[in-house]
């Protein structure tokens, strides 16, 4: 992977930074020693490998199909060619949507996770490696694999780049160089999470999944060629980052291996999807007709002209945010995964898990505009298959964001929780400051939180290395207690002011059970029970 030349090393592929500075590879030592002394305090470099094509341009026959592996390239790769997924992001809900409009300042951001060259053509990671790793000085470098969110509609690798959002450099900086970071793509909307049963019978659902599952076989087959560790990799995720990682626990059963040890699972997001045969194959009969191909299936989209595929995609986005995201198949992921863990089929062999919440963050994701029962029915008819709607079920705003708090985020914890008992630390993000700290700590408690998180990375305990001398300082955090009680205890609530210990009230063991019944029954009452 080393370049024959200066001249050569050009491209971003052999590109690495140091003291926040991007320089030409080179082999000359004087220069080298140069630079190292202009980094006193920072000794370590960052080599970022740019643009790595980990499987097939998902175009043509290739569309709603697993990810192919890519054509063997000679020569010199530069990863100066890389693209964003086709994505696209919904500024204004309308009122058929089971989002608010989230504020204009949600849009935004989203926007700038979206900003790019976008193309079917996306299938790309970034390897973020410190120098000590590629000079070979230390070997077997715990690896994280870090999962972007974006709704499963937006989001890429280079997200927010003028932010360093993705940036693995950061992550690397705070361990002292003893970590490597990997950013992969993974396909979005219509193209990565088409579902129904006519998807199932000509391709794939959950082709996202698939490309991120993909990206972890690249890193178990080739991380150890810039000194990581195939056998020590960590999942990070957020919102719809941290719900793939959910459900990628759950595949096949939780019978595959998912080819990563740890998890750090951070507001796990999905819509819940059921009706496999009913609403979500409804969704794909009206974007096929959409795209001119209405009941020709999934042969005549894979044919179908590129610019029309990314207009209708931006329609279905735009008129209703949550159409598309992961859904059971029946094959690769049997049933709701929540489901699954009650029952057992996840992945047991996960050595350490970190799931939390943030406070109050399904408010935005409700409609203010849902102001009475029959509002408040509508909204179930539209988010809820018509038979569980029948069968199950302060001010509207609130019941509102109490089912979606409960149903889309908070029992997701537990659930994990339950499952990995003794393995899991956690997290409530973001409750109330103490002014003093607030004032004096600022950034600091993410420079401190980030410190518990590289050092669950790297050992599976968030306090091996944690920042001790930080301001504000860490404290020492013990694993989830009360494992069979109400309320589970030894939650770390991180807020501007610091860090403390409580017990998590915000959910509890009888809610989340009736959520996980309720999950079970509207599987069931479907008909969609596994064999």
């Amino acid at each position: 992977m080393r370049p024959s030349s200066e001249q050569e090393a050009k491209g971003g592929l052999y590109l690495f930074k140091t003291c926040g500075s991007i320089l030409p590879f080179t082999t000359d030592g004087y220069q080298l020693l140069r630079l190292w002394h202009e980094c006193l305090g920072h000794a370590f470099y960052v080599f970022v490998f740019k643009n790595i094509r980990f499987a097939a341009p998902p175009v043509g026959d290739l569309r709603w199909e697993k990810p192919a592996p890519p054509l063997v390239q000679t020569g010199i790769q530069d990863g100066s060619s890389g693209f964003v997924c086709i994505q696209r992001v919904s500024s204004s809900p309308d009122s058929n949507s089971s989002q608010s409009a989230s504020s204009d300042l949600t849009s935004q951001f989203f926007s700038l996770l979206s900003a790019g060259n976008q193309s079917e053509d996306c299938l790309f990671l970034d390897v973020y490696v410190p120098g000590n790793a590629i000079r070979g000085w230390v070997k077997n470098l715990p690896v994280v694999v870090w999962i972007y969110g974006g709704s499963y509609s937006a989001g890429s690798k280079d997200g927010a780049q003028a932010l360093g959002l993705y940036d693995g450099t950061g992550l690397i900086s705070a361990s002292g160089g003893n970590i490597i970071v990997v950013v992969p793509n993974y396909r979005l909307g219509a193209y990565g999470f088409l579902s129904g049963k006519t998807v199932e019978n000509e391709g794939i659902a959950n082709a996202g999944l698939h490309d991120q599952y993909s990206a972890f076989e690249w890193v178990n087959k080739y991380i150890s060629l810039v000194g990581g560790d195939p056998s020590d990799v960590s999942a990070w995720g957020e919102s719809a980052g941290a719900g793939s990682i959910y459900w990628l626990l759950t595949q096949e059963g939780g019978t595959k291996d998912p080819l990563f040890h740890r998890a750090i699972i951070q507001s796990a997001a999905f819509d819940n999807k059921f009706d496999r045969y009913g609403t979500m194959e409804q969704d794909f009969q009206t974007f096929a007709t959409l795209a001119g191909c209405g009941g020709q299936g999934l042969a005549c989209l894979r044919a179908a002209n590129a610019s029309t595929l990314q207009a209708v995609n931006a329609q279905f986005i735009s008129s209703s945010p949550t159409v598309f995201g992961p859904a059971p198949d029946g094959k690769y992921f049997h049933q709701h995964p929540t489901v699954e863990y009650s029952q057992g089929n996840y992945w047991k062999e996960i050595t350490s898990l970190i799931p939390s919440h943030t406070i109050d963050e399904a408010a935005v994701f409700v409609m203010p505009t849902n102001q009475t029962d029959a509002d408040f029915t509508a909204y179930l008819n539209r988010v809820w298959p018509p038979y569980a709607v029948a069968a199950v079920f302060k001010t509207e705003i609130d019941r509102q964001k109490a089912l979606f708090s409960q149903s889309a985020f908070l029992c997701r914890i537990h659930v994990l929780t339950t499952a990995y008992a003794g393995k899991t630390h956690n997290v409530h993000v973001l409750g109330a400051p103490t002014p003093l700290w607030a004032i004096i700590g600022g950034a600091g408690v993410s420079k401190a939180y980030q410190s518990y998180l590289v050092s669950h990375a790297r050992t599976g305990d968030p306090n091996t290395y944690r920042d001790i001398l930080n301001i504000p300082p860490t404290i020492e955090w013990p694993p989830v207690g009360n494992l069979q009680g109400e309320y589970y205890t030894n939650v770390l609530n991180v807020s501007d002011s610091g860090f403390d210990i409580i017990q998590e009230t915000e959910y509890n063991k009888t809610i989340c059970e009736f959520w996980v019944g309720i999950y079970t029954n509207t599987t069931n009452l479907g008909g969609y029970a596994p064999d």
